[in-house]
């Protein structure tokens, strides 16, 4: 009486997110199975495969029982946040437009926006907003006294536990 007992596990598990590049990756369980990892830059993909194949032979009896289980789960990138404004130069007493733009694997994403001035004094001046459309536009004057110099901005966009921050700066001179 003779029983063999063959065991055959296969897992596969797929792409993990590294920088926007496209990884890809082969893997080889013995000489059974080959499982292939692509990493693409828009989102991130999770699959996991898992294949059992257990034949038992005994006299007269044989049984092979196979089970198969599939996940796949799909998470967005993180923001990205650009931020621009109107004019290079701003003479004091004037305004500037500040544009936000939010977006998640290329597409505009609508999210809670936080932006900071931080101004040549060291003073700062703060808005925040929700994008629309992936767009977020401040127009903000700037006092007639302020001190002349670089000014910087910083925006920061959030949603869905996602953070992306974006900066900017102009330049502001005195009225002649």
């Amino acid at each position: 009486m003779k029983a063999v007992l063959l065991l055959l596990v296969f897992i596969t598990a797929g792409c993990v997110q590294t920088g926007g590049f496209v990884e890809e990756t082969t893997t080889t369980v013995g000489d059974l199975a080959e499982a292939t990892t692509t990493t693409i830059p828009q989102e991130t993909t999770t699959t996991t495969t898992t294949t059992t194949i257990i034949t038992t032979t005994i006299p007269e009896v044989t049984t092979t029982s196979t089970t198969t289980s599939s996940t796949t789960t799909t998470v967005p990138v993180g923001l990205s946040v650009i931020v621009s404004t109107d004019k290079d130069v701003v003479v004091r007493g004037n305004p500037v437009i500040i544009t936000t733009h939010v977006t998640s694997g290329g597409s505009p994403v609508d999210a809670e926006v936080y932006v900071i001035i931080t101004y040549a004094s060291g003073s700062q001046a703060e808005n925040s907003g929700v994008t629309s459309g992936g767009i977020f536009v401040w127009e903000k004057t700037i006092g007639g006294n302020s001190k002349p110099g670089t000014f910087f901005i910083q925006s920061t966009a959030t949603k869905d536990g996602y953070e992306g921050s974006g900066t900017a700066s102009f330049e502001v001179v005195p009225a002649s």
